[in-house]
């Protein structure tokens, strides 16, 4: 959490941070749930695109991330206008030559660390193109981020970045453990 200080008042951030950027809690009956199961996932959505280990979010909501993916990759590619929520909820997804979660597309992109979880993302340490962008980075956006919540994420980038975003980057609450090159 950012507390700026001067003398003895706390600045206005109303102009830095929305009242989204602090919002963790969500709906679980309105969500929509997304099982990570080593080497694929499960999603009842058709909304949620999964081929072998890639899971592609096509539209706004929000989605529980749950479970163990290896090699694996989360794409966000909704509306330019949609707003997507990802909880993690004790997730662990590595990839060998990626982004364990690149969002290519939203309005938007909250992820909240849900409270009581730790959740471990982690590249190989290679970095392969897979679009026009240099994605380098374990977690990597092209728009818009705010990581929220109690939790604990993990990160090992032995050979890019740990978190990027090509747009706005708020991060309001959390435990990180970083390591990246």
């Amino acid at each position: 959490l950012l507390v700026i200080w001067c003398s003895s008042n706390i600045l206005d951030t109303s102009d830095i941070f929305s009242p989204e950027d602090f919002q963790t809690n969500y709906d679980e009956d309105k969500s929509t749930f997304i099982q990570l199961n080593i080497d694929t996932a499960f999603s009842d959505s058709k909304m949620v695109k999964i081929s072998g280990n890639t899971i592609t979010i096509t539209y706004k909501g929000t989605y529980i991330l749950f479970g163990n993916l290896g090699d694996g990759m989360i794409i966000v590619d909704a509306g330019k206008k949609d707003r997507v929520h990802l909880i993690l909820d004790n997730v662990h997804i590595s990839n060998k030559t990626s982004s364990p979660i690149y969002i290519k597309q939203s309005e938007k992109v909250f992820i909240t660390l849900k409270d009581n979880s730790t959740n471990t993302l982690s590249n190989g340490g290679t970095f392969i193109t897979i679009d026009e962008s240099n994605i380098d980075a374990v977690i990597f956006s092209k728009e818009d981020l705010t990581i929220n919540g109690t939790g604990t994420l993990k990160i090992n980038s032995p050979e890019g970045h740990g978190i990027v975003s090509k747009d706005s980057l708020i991060l309001t609450g959390g435990t990180y453990e970083i390591i990246s090159k």
